[in-house]
């Protein structure tokens, strides 16, 4: 029945969803909620890697999204909704996550562009793994404290 009125509703909206985007038991998605409880919108979220998907964690939980979906989940907070991860139990949604616009940010994965940007589709660059490392590296540096480097953690 969900799936018939999401389908439905995309329909009015003129926008065309394709049978691996509707939900089924054992989906997770990224919910957006009015202040009243209502369905805003929604992204999906992988348990396994997917093209164009990055590794994050939600309160735990590892999961792959798109860095678009995590812009997002930005923006609605921006515009004062709720956004959750919730699952699919077949016979409702269950939340697994409240409040994920707290557990990843664009910075966590290396983007510097604005959420509008990344969200839309926008031009970014998204940066290698290797970029990723140097971008966490990069946030250490410049920190008082000890200025000679040693080989290890542990020496002196």
């Amino acid at each position: 029945m969900r799936a018939m009125i999401a389908s439905l509703w995309l329909a009015l909206l003129g926008v065309s969803a394709s049978a691996e985007d509707m939900p089924v038991p054992g989906d997770f998605f990224l919910i957006s909620r009015q202040a009243d409880g209502t369905f805003s919108g929604s992204h999906k979220v992988l348990e396994k890697p997917g093209e164009g998907y990055v590794a994050v964690s939600y309160c735990g939980r590892k999961l792959w999204v798109r860095p678009s979906t995590v812009a997002w989940t930005h923006m609605e907070v921006e515009n004062r909704r709720r956004v959750a991860l919730e699952f699919n139990a077949g016979k409702g949604w269950r939340p697994l996550c409240a409040e994920a616009q707290n557990q990843v940010r664009l910075a966590d994965l290396g983007i510097e562009a604005d959420n509008f940007i990344v969200a839309n589709g926008g031009s970014y660059k998204q940066p290698t793994v290797e970029n990723r490392f140097k971008h966490i590296s990069k946030q250490f540096q410049g920190k008082t404290g000890k200025t000679e480097k040693s080989s290890t953690y542990h020496s002196r």
